[in-house]
């Protein structure tokens, strides 16, 4: 196995092999693993606090914390991203729709509401219309 890591490693690079891993992971439901692959993946992107990398690994730490009922906690991890400079409507739609989901199912409808407006605000053509379904239900 470790020679597999290893090659793939060389060919995708260390952060790709780590987020295919952790997404891949996550899909089987090994959470704790998936999350033990995301923060390596924080570790390994410290430097650049703004990389692509860093955004996944909070996406993927997000989404686990919420999957596991931890709202309160996923709304945590979700707002780093938010802190973050440059990036996409894409990315700031989507993380503020995860938020307000978050806020949804901890009963804070006033901050659900405020988080989904924002996901509207952001959004670009690539905002699912399964969100604004989900949007029109509060």
């Amino acid at each position: 196995m470790q020679q597999f890591v290893t090659s793939i490693e060389k060919e995708m690079g260390e952060i790709t092999t780590l987020n295919t891993f952790a997404e891949f992971l996550g899909l089987m439901g090994e959470d704790v693993k998936a999350e033990e692959y995301y923060k390596k993946m924080l570790c390994t992107s410290n430097k650049n606090t703004n990389s692509d990398q860093t955004v996944k690994a909070y996406k993927g730490l997000g989404r686990i914390a919420f999957n596991n009922g931890d709202y309160q906690k996923s709304i945590e991890i979700f707002q780093k991203i938010l802190v973050l400079n440059n990036q996409s409507l894409t990315i700031l739609s989507d993380v503020n729709f995860r938020i307000g989901q978050s806020y949804k199912y901890l009963e804070d409808y006033n901050r659900c509401l405020t988080y989904y407006t924002k996901a509207l605000a952001d959004r670009t053509s690539s905002l699912l219309p399964m969100r604004y379904i989900e949007i029109s239900r509060i």
